[in-house]
């Protein structure tokens, strides 16, 4: 009977030991945090030009430039491939990753600070939906949307800024 009784409990160790093994990693990876907002060291003439240029070969559908400390634009939607997600779809019995398109909305808010320009991007993204057989199903809501964008658009800005051509001082500082 104690001889029974120790192979269970020896069994039972042995089990427990096995089911405790390490786990699957199942969190999600952090990325850096990046921001879709930037203080830029120059007046609201300079900032609003870089962003007009950074936009100009996009549809806008909205842009207030009538107060002089806080302007808005918006673009219409942008379709471009995504940069990281896809559909898998099976086709002749082999299943083939497709990327999907996605299509990115820019509201930009530009007000003055002492000192300089804040800019202000928010992003809007939507990805597409497909059929099993791979044809367009139409575009869902992408939460949160993805931060490297609006990144982009204010490096963009700042680039446009740096490459614009020196504007002349007034005359009474070339005295």
């Amino acid at each position: 009977m104690k001889k029974i009784t120790i192979a269970l409990l020896f069994t039972a160790l042995i089990l427990s030991a096995c089911a405790s093994g390490p786990k699957p990693r199942t969190e999600t990876l952090a990325y850096a945090k990046l921001n879709n907002e930037r203080v830029f060291d120059y007046p609201m003439t300079t900032t609003w030009k870089a962003i007009q240029e950074v936009f100009r070969n996009y549809k806008i559908t909205s842009q207030d430039a009538s107060d002089a400390h806080k302007r808005k634009l918006e673009t219409d939607w942008i379709y471009s491939q995504s940069r990281d997600r896809y559909a898998t779809i099976v086709i002749d019995k082999i299943p083939r990753q497709q990327p999907l398109q996605d299509r990115v909305q820019f509201k930009v808010r530009a007000e003055t600070l002492f000192g300089g320009t804040r800019v202000t991007v928010e992003t809007s993204e939507e990805i597409e939906t497909i059929h099993d057989d791979g044809t367009h199903a139409g575009y869902d809501k992408v939460s949160p949307p993805d931060p490297s964008r609006a990144a982009d658009i204010l490096d963009k800005t700042g680039r446009a800024i740096l490459a614009a051509p020196p504007t002349a001082a007034p005359d009474h500082l070339n005295d």
